[in-house]
């Protein structure tokens, strides 16, 4: 939680675009569950190079049960098969209604 915090005070964008790319993972893991395809990728992909550029997130991705690790030829992100892909879907939604709700009172405050 401390990285979202310090994270939303830098770049709120780049913490929605963290959290849903997070979420897109969890939504094809799920359609799948065993197909080790859809739990690693890549971090240097287009898609996650863009989050890995972000400070914070991969801490913040460690911090919703994501592994990474390197391979031989990259480092990997992984959603472990011991992760209760429901609940974590279910706790990203609820963190993503939340920080965008939090942003639009951060919007009225600061006059945006």
């Amino acid at each position: 939680a401390d990285n979202i915090y310090r994270m939303t005070s830098d770049d709120k964008d780049n913490v929605v675009a963290v959290l849903s790319t997070a979420r897109k993972y969890v939504a094809n893991v799920q359609k799948d569950p065993t197909n080790p395809r859809f739990r690693n990728f890549r971090l240097s992909n287009k898609v996650f190079d863009k989050i890995t550029s972000n400070a914070g997130s991969m801490e913040l991705l460690k911090s919703l049960n994501f592994s990474v690790f390197h391979s031989d030829i990259d480092f990997v992100a992984s959603i472990p098969l011991s992760v209760d892909l429901e609940l974590l879907g279910k706790v990203l939604d609820k963190v993503l209604a939340t920080y965008q709700h939090r942003e639009t009172v951060f919007d009225v405050l600061e006059g945006g």
